[in-house]
């Protein structure tokens, strides 16, 4: 499977939460939602630097859906029982609306900050406390990353499993 029909699959199954996908079809679909959102941010942030915070939200929610799915599909080619692949493949967003509340709500605002405020003990603790959560949020995030990673180069699951038949396997 080449790139556009990755993409094609990819679009005409965003809201197929089940079957198998294959590691061409997961790999050309990641590569064109990336090769996607780099030329259409550039070209939106460039032509209309005003409108491109939302649109930009807009296109990463919509992209994201579909690469939720296809990653799903790609857990299931691979055996992966349900709740892990739905932990796995959900944990990017939680995170990242994780680390927004994180630097939202404390004000974190750099290491700088901290440097300055050495002579306020009050106003110290939080932002220490902001910097160790948000380090082990990069690190988990790191780790489940690396999860995603390996299960996603596995080879399929050989024959069929409990969600379908091979789909790199010619049926006979």
């Amino acid at each position: 499977m080449g790139p556009i029909e990755a993409m094609k699959s990819g679009f005409t199954k965003t809201f197929q939460f089940s079957g198998r996908a294959t590691r061409a079809e997961y790999w050309w679909y990641c590569l064109s939602v990336f090769g996607t959102t780099v030329v259409c941010s550039s070209i939106v942030a460039f032509l209309f630097p005003k409108a491109f915070a939302w649109s930009y939200e807009i296109g990463f929610y919509v992209l994201n859906l579909a690469l939720i799915s296809v990653t799903l599909r790609r857990f299931f080619d691979r055996s992966v029982p349900k709740i892990i692949a739905c932990i796995l493949a959900f944990a990017p967003i939680y995170l990242y609306g994780l680390d927004l509340l994180l630097w939202g709500v404390n004000g974190f605002e750099g290491p700088q900050l901290i440097a300055d405020d050495l002579n306020n003990p009050d106003n110290l603790r939080p932002k220490i406390l902001s910097t160790f959560s948000m380090a082990a949020l990069y690190a988990i995030s790191a780790c489940i990353g690396l999860a995603m990673f390996v299960l996603a180069l596995l080879p399929s699951t050989p024959s069929t499993n409990q969600y379908g038949p091979n789909p790199t396997e010619v049926p006979s």
